[in-house]
C-alpha cells in the first residue's frame, strides 16, 4: 500500500484554475500585510535611532560639562571654589 496517491496533471490544473481568484487575493492580502507591517517596523526602528541619538548627544553634553567643571576646579585652585560656596552658604 502506497502512501503517496497519483496525482493527475489535468485535474490539478483544474482545481488550481477554480481556486485561481481565492488564491489571488490571498496574495494580495499577505502583501498588504507586509507592507503594513514593514511600516510599523520602520516607525519603530526611528523611534529607537532617534532615541539613542538623543541619549548618545545627553551623554557629549554631560561629559563636556564635567569636564569645563574639572578644568575650572583645576584652573583656579579650590580657594576660589571655597569662595563661591561661602557666599552661596550666607545668601542661604
Amino acid at each position: 500500500m502506497s502512501v503517496f496517491t497519483e496525482i493527475n496533471p489535468l485535474t490539478a490544473w483544474r482545481l488550481l484554475r477554480s481556486a485561481g481568484g481565492a488564491l489571488g487575493a490571498q496574495m494580495a492580502l499577505h502583501g498588504q500585510l507586509a507592507q503594513l507591517e514593514w511600516a510599523v517596523e520602520k516607525a519603530r526602528w526611528l523611534k529607537i535611532v532617534i532615541a539613542a541619538f538623543v541619549l548618545i548627544l545627553t551623554l557629549c553634553c554631560l561629559l563636556l560639562l564635567s569636564g569645563i567643571v574639572a578644568l575650572a576646579l583645576a584652573w583656579t585652585g579650590w580657594g576660589m571654589w571655597s569662595l563661591v560656596w561661602g557666599q552661596i552658604a550666607q545668601m542661604v
